[in-house]
């Protein structure tokens, strides 16, 4: 049950908190679940047999891949493994030390996820490459480039994640992108979460307004070029 629920969390999300998470989940002391993970990082480990150098190709062609926002069809860690031949769970291992390397995007402020956003947005609309507005956004914010890439990469996500969820009337989907642009818009973030004040707004389901808007977004991106 524990390495269930640690598998269905986002590798990127620090450990402590995973531990967290996981003993909430299943009201389990953290203490066990602790023990349970590092023991099956010690395991897998030992089976990942990979020379170094080519751990290390393993892990640049991911973060490549985060900072150029590429999605292949099948996903990253599917290609990644196929393409090296390994297990789901080796590659998690293999992915590891540069996800603990690398500062987390979950550790952005609020503040510093809304200036990203809207500065990432506003720049690609203008016409400036992808890396240049990373790299732009991570100075002035006194971030790492890693920490920007891939915050933008989490808002960007593929959409055929949301194929189930069900489409909204154009109507509504254009009070969506309304209600967007004046958050983009305003000084500083509102206070709750977005998607469920659009949604309140406009009387449709948050997810269905994470579906508009992740399309919205990749239609902002696609426009500077």
């Amino acid at each position: 049950m524990i390495l269930a629920a640690a598998g269905r969390l986002p590798t990127t999300i620090p450990l402590k908190q995973r531990h967290v998470k996981i003993a909430d989940a299943l009201n389990v002391a953290r203490k066990l679940v602790a023990q349970v993970l590092l023991e099956q990082q010690r395991q897998t480990a030992r089976e990942v047999t990979l020379p170094e150098e080519l751990q290390e190709a393993i892990r640049a062609d991911y973060q490549r891949m985060v900072m150029a926002n590429e999605r292949p069809l099948e996903g990253r860690h599917r290609l990644l493994a196929r393409q090296y031949n390994l297990t789901q769970t080796q590659l998690q291992t293999v992915l590891r030390p540069l996800h603990v390397s690398l500062p987390s995007p979950h550790s952005l402020t609020r503040e510093q996820r809304f200036t990203i956003e809207k500065g990432y947005l506003a720049r690609r609309g203008s016409g400036g490459s992808r890396l240049e507005t990373i790299r732009a956004l991570a100075r002035e914010l006194g971030l790492h480039e890693w920490q920007v890439a891939r915050y933008i990469d989490m808002i960007h996500e593929d959409p055929r994640r949301l194929e189930n969820v069900p489409d909204c009337s154009e109507e509504q989907a254009e009070r969506i992108r309304t209600e967007y642009r004046r958050y983009l818009e305003s000084p500083a973030p509102p206070e709750g979460p977005l998607h469920p004040a659009i949604g309140e707004k406009v009387g449709v389901h948050p997810k269905q307004v994470h579906k508009v808007l992740l399309t919205y977004r990749h239609y902002l991106r696609g426009a500077g070029g």
